[in-house]
């Protein structure tokens, strides 16, 4: 990931200077596209990374019997998250070249599934400590764990 991550930052300021370049006169159009599909690419990047450690981090808590009892509303939530991130995760299993997502950088439809699901994962997450911390209020020695 981190390889991936570096070439990409490689690529853009590659692209960038070609932009900056007096002689790119009569292929700028072509390297604007280049540019842009690169930035998209790094912000679908930063988006999938974010969900997929998101994700690691709740799946095991929703998964539980304990969570779909306290908090069902949050464990649906996840449920239908999980189902598109199983979906996407399936895709880029099919078609593991990062060139099928860079061509839909005109829809976003990839980069928008992963920011809405982020979000909603920024409100489980947000109920879930609300949850612990009403936990800790009632047994105090809860204080001395971590949410993990």
């Amino acid at each position: 990931n981190d390889e991936l991550i570096t070439k990409i930052d490689d690529n853009i300021m590659i692209v960038n200077n070609i932009l900056a370049s007096k002689y790119v006169g009569s292929i700028k159009h072509r390297v604007d596209l280049q540019s842009k599909m690169l930035r998209y690419v790094q912000d679908l990047m930063d988006e999938w990374y974010l969900h997929q450690k998101n994700w690691i981090y709740l799946e095991p808590i929703f998964k539980s019997p304990f969570a779909m009892k306290n908090l069902p509303k949050e464990t649906a939530m996840f449920g239908q998250i999980d189902v598109k991130w199983k979906v996407i995760m399936k895709q880029a299993k099919d078609s593991i070249n990062i060139k099928k997502y860079a061509d839909e950088y005109t829809s976003n439809y990839t980069l928008k599934v992963l920011k809405n699901n982020n979000d909603t994962f920024d409100s489980i997450q947000k109920t879930l400590e609300n949850f612990l911390e009403k936990k800790r209020d009632l047994f105090q020695r809860f204080y001395f764990l971590s949410n993990d």
